[in-house]
Parts: C-alpha cells; sequence; structure tokens
C-alpha cells in the first residue's frame, strides 16, 4: 500500500474520531441541562410546598422539639430515679451493716461475759462466789464431801438443858453420805425481788385437783388465825417486805418453776438442793446442833426465841433482810432459821434407805415435799441442821421459800 493511502486513511479516522467526541460532548451537555433544570424544578417544587404549607412544618418542628424535650426529660427523671434507687439501696446496706455489727459486738460482748463468768467459775475455789448474770442469785462453790445425816434421838438431859421438846424419829438412821462433786449453793434465799423478776410473768402451778391451800391461796397468820387467804401471794404475804428478804408464799412448783426459767436464762443447770446437799451445806463441817454449836442464840438467826425471852434476845415476828446473820463456815448465810425451804426430796417417814450419794430421794410420798431450816416462827429446837418437815407441794406458807443449787 502507498503512502498516500495510509495518509488519507489516517486523516478520514481523525476526522471520525473527533465528531464521536463532539456528539458526545454535546450529549453530555444537554442531559447536564436536563438535569439541572429538573433539579430548579424540584427545588421550586419545595419550596412552594414550604410556602403553601409553612404553618404545618411549623406545628411539626415544634411538635419535633417538645416531643424532644419530653423524652429528654422522661429520661432525665430515669436517671434520677435510678440514682435515687441506688443511693437507697446503699443507704439500706450501710445500715444493715451497722445493725449486724452492732448486734455482733453485742453478742460479742455477751459471750465475752459468759466466757469470763464460766472461767471464774471453773476457777472459783470451795468458798468462792460467783453470778451468771446482773439479776442472778449469788452462788458460793461448796466443796465435795462427807458427812453423817440425821441426828440420833436426843437424850432427855439433852432436852432439858436446851429447854427443848420433841422428837426425832424423822431423823434415824443418821446415815454417811457422800457428796461426790463440788457444787453451787445461793449465798442467800432468793429474794422477793429475784422471784418477782420471775413471778412477772409466771402463772400459778398449783395442782388443781389437791384441796387446801393450793390454787391462789397463801397460808399466812393474820388476826391470831392461821389459815389460806386468797388475797395474799409473795408481792403481799401479810406482812411488810422489802425487796431484799426472801421471797415466801412460794409453793414448791412455783420454786421449780423459778430454777426452770433461770436455767433457760442463764443457759446453767439451776435446780433445787437435794435434802442431803442441804444438810451438807447447813453443817458446812460441823457435827453438832447447829452450825454455831449445841446452841443457837437471836443474835445468830431469826427465830421465835420464845424459851429465852426473859433473858433476852429479840423474837422479830417476820422475815428478815438475807444475810442479816454471820455466815456458815462454807461462805453461806441464813441456813438457820428466817425461812423454811423447800429442796427437791419426796417426804419419807425416816432415812431408812434414803440415798447415801447426795441425790434426791425420789420415791417416798412424792405428794409431800420436804422443807428444811426451820423460819422465824418457830423455835430453837426447830433451827437444827438435820431438823425436817413436810408440806403438800402445791401448798404456800408464809414462812416458806427456798434457795437454788447449780450443777457445776
Amino acid at each position: 500500500m502507498s503512502l498516500v493511502v495510509i495518509i488519507v486513511l489516517g486523516v478520514a479516522g481523525g476526522i471520525l474520531l473527533a465528531g464521536l467526541v463532539a456528539l458526545g460532548a454535546a450529549q453530555i451537555y444537554r442531559k447536564r441541562r436536563q438535569v439541572g433544570a429538573a433539579i430548579r424544578e424540584t427545588n421550586r417544587t419545595v419550596l412552594g410546598f414550604f410556602k403553601t404549607n409553612r404553618k404545618v412544618f411549623a406545628y411539626v418542628l415544634l411538635s419535633g422539639a417538645l416531643l424532644g424535650v419530653a423524652y429528654v426529660a422522661v429520661m432525665e427523671a430515669e436517671r434520677w430515679r435510678e440514682r435515687e434507687q441506688n443511693l437507697r439501696h446503699l443507704r439500706e446496706t450501710r445500715e444493715l451493716q451497722q445493725r449486724l455489727a452492732a448486734e455482733a459486738e453485742v453478742e460479742r460482748q455477751r459471750l465475752a461475759a459468759e466466757v469470763e463468768a464460766e472461767g471464774k467459775r471453773l476457777a472459783a475455789k470451795p468458798g468462792e462466789s460467783f453470778k451468771d448474770c446482773a439479776a442472778c442469785p449469788e452462788m458460793v462453790v461448796v466443796p465435795a464431801g462427807s458427812f453423817t445425816m440425821g441426828q440420833a434421838k436426843l437424850s432427855d438431859d439433852v432436852l432439858t438443858n436446851l429447854r427443848l421438846g420433841g422428837g426425832t424419829a424423822d431423823r434415824d438412821p443418821p446415815h454417811k453420805v457422800e457428796i461426790p462433786a463440788a457444787f453451787a449453793v445461793g449465798k442467800f434465799e432468793v429474794t422477793k425481788d429475784q422471784f418477782q423478776a420471775f413471778g412477772s410473768s409466771y402463772t400459778f402451778f398449783a395442782d388443781p385437783s389437791s384441796p387446801g391451800t393450793g390454787g391462789s391461796k397463801c397460808v399466812t397468820h393474820e388476826l391470831g388465825k392461821q389459815k389460806g387467804r386468797t388475797h395474799r401471794s409473795f408481792s403481799n404475804p401479810g406482812f411488810k417486805q422489802s425487796g431484799n428478804e426472801p421471797a415466801v408464799c412460794v409453793s414448791w412448783l412455783e420454786a421449780k418453776g423459778y430454777a426452770a426459767w433461770l436455767s433457760k436464762k442463764t443457759g446453767r443447770a439451776y435446780r433445787l438442793l437435794s435434802e442431803a446437799e442441804w444438810e451438807y451445806a447447813a453443817r458446812a463441817g460441823t457435827t453438832t446442833l447447829f452450825s454455831t454449836g449445841q446452841t443457837i442464840s437471836t443474835d445468830q438467826a431469826n427465830f421465835d426465841n420464845y424459851e429465852y425471852r426473859a433473858g433476852g434476845g429479840h423474837y422479830r415476828r417476820k422475815t428478815v433482810k438475807v444475810g442479816s446473820y454471820p455466815v456458815n463456815q462454807f461462805g453461806l448465810y441464813d441456813m438457820h432459821g428466817n425461812v423454811s425451804e423447800w429442796v427437791e426430796d419426796c417426804w419419807n417417814e425416816n432415812y431408812s434407805g434414803a440415798p447415801s450419794d447426795g441425790s434426791a430421794w425420789t420415791v417416798g410420798d412424792c405428794r409431800e415435799r420436804v422443807l428444811r431450816d426451820g423460819n422465824f416462827t418457830l423455835l430453837m429446837l426447830g433451827l437444827g441442821s438435820a431438823r425436817r418437815s413436810r408440806i403438800p407441794r402445791e401448798h404456800r406458807m408464809f414462812h416458806t421459800g427456798f434457795r437454788v443449787a447449780r450443777t457445776l
């Protein structure tokens, strides 16, 4: 192919390409004008719509703004409610922690006091005293040991010399008793105030099937007559008492109830003394009629000194404050006189077959229970360490009370 042909073809191709480019550019320009016109038309339409419906749009915008504000307010209120709940929960948690801490401290102090009291009790030697609580009876540790319980019949000469009368058959035969372990005995008879703490919540324990002075009666001596009176009780026994005098008008059942209440209150084993324990504690190592010797005076106990009134002494005709007279060798007060004291044992006419280990005798006539100690209405013989009597367990007497024991 010649050079001229080649040149002609090249020029023709260039012209064709230029035409195509020009055509494309024209089409693009035309499209742009169409798009621009459409955009302008759209803007005119929108602006016209806005101008025509400006109030509607204003209401819509305002409603949207108000909804936005309301939403923000609701969310803020919810946030504050959650915050208050969290703060309240935190306060309650702190209060609970503080209350639990306070209760734990009270319990710790109580346990520490118990441990201290128990340590003192375990370390206590015979003759030393302790209390299991502020309002509890003061207790004295009595040592283990042995003694001869009972009393042989007194000779007529002895009775005459002492100006005493009465038999001693219920104290026969004298027999040896072993007290195998130390135990604690009330330093004093249970006082009116101490029994009141129990009596304010107790009901009468009298056996309603028994006649006589059960129920709500107490036997008192007034206007020259001794009889059961329904308006008399430990709180009003027919004579004036202070709170630290021994509680009287208390039945055996109520004395048992007090010991059970005290055991529950302290967690310790309180009880009545057995008859053997009582005599062992009253004798306190002596073998004479009284722990004071073969005689006793109204300077040593509260009783009726009828035999010696002409020669002096006092008959007080009522109970006196516990601990008013000298203590015995075991550190116990009023083991002679003031009030007769209930013990655990059933009544038996003598000591034939009696226990020899210091335990209570729980067979025999258990409707009647043993009284020990004598009281302010009795003559001297009624105060002997071996002297014993009995009344029905539900009876209350104006001269009858009790003291407690505690197992160690």
